[in-house]
Formats: C-alpha cells, sequence, structure tokens
C-alpha cells in the first residue's frame, strides 16, 4: 500500500511538472508509467516520460527530462534526488533520485 502511494505521489509531481514546462502537453497522473527496474542500480522506480514526449514536443529526451527534473516538486513525489539516465557518465556526478524509505527514481 505504501509503495502505490509513493508511486501515485511521483506520477502528480511529475504531471504537474510536465504540464509546467510544456505548455503544448497536458498529461495526467494515468498516463504516466512508473516502472520498478530489475537492475537496482537503475533506480527503484524509473519512468520514459521523457521518451515519451520526444514526438510530441519535438526535443530531445535529455532536454525534455532536464526540463522534468527542475521543475519537479520533490518534496510532493517524496524524493530527495533525481537522476536522468546515463547522467553519471557524462557529468562524473553519483547523484541520484533518493526519496524517503531508501527508493530513488529514474528518468529514463
Amino acid at each position: 500500500m505504501a509503495e502505490n502511494k509513493l508511486e501515485n505521489s511521483l506520477k502528480i509531481a511529475i504531471g504537474q511538472s510536465v504540464n509546467k514546462c510544456f505548455e503544448a502537453v497536458d498529461i495526467t497522473p494515468e498516463n504516466i508509467m512508473i516502472e520498478i527496474p530489475k537492475d537496482s542500480t537503475h533506480g527503484d522506480y524509473s519512468t520514459n516520460i521523457a521518451m515519451q514526449l520526444t514526438r510530441t514536443l519535438h526535443k530531445n529526451p535529455r532536454e525534455i527530462a532536464t526540463a522534468i527534473v527542475d521543475s519537479l516538486d520533490q518534496e510532493a513525489a517524496h524524493v530527495e534526488k533525481v537522476e536522468i539516465a546515463d547522467s553519471r557518465q557524462k557529468d562524473g556526478d553519483d547523484e541520484q533520485i533518493r526519496p524517503p524509505l531508501g527508493k530513488h527514481l529514474l528518468y529514463a
């Protein structure tokens, strides 16, 4: 039950961030898929929302993910840190999305 609440909080916060950043998109939490990666180094939760929006917005998925992450209400999402896929290799930074309960989210 706690996991479902956390996933729902993530979906709501991600949806609000997307709608805030991109006026051309009106996304609801039901349209956001949260997955649990098989490899725990890829986060406790992940979403490919940036990839889903690439065709609609005609933008690079990393650019979309960066905008979403920058405007994400981490407190509402119950997230301490956010990581974009492959950002550690590109930035040399080991920053991860870490919500309470030791969980983290990875934007793909």
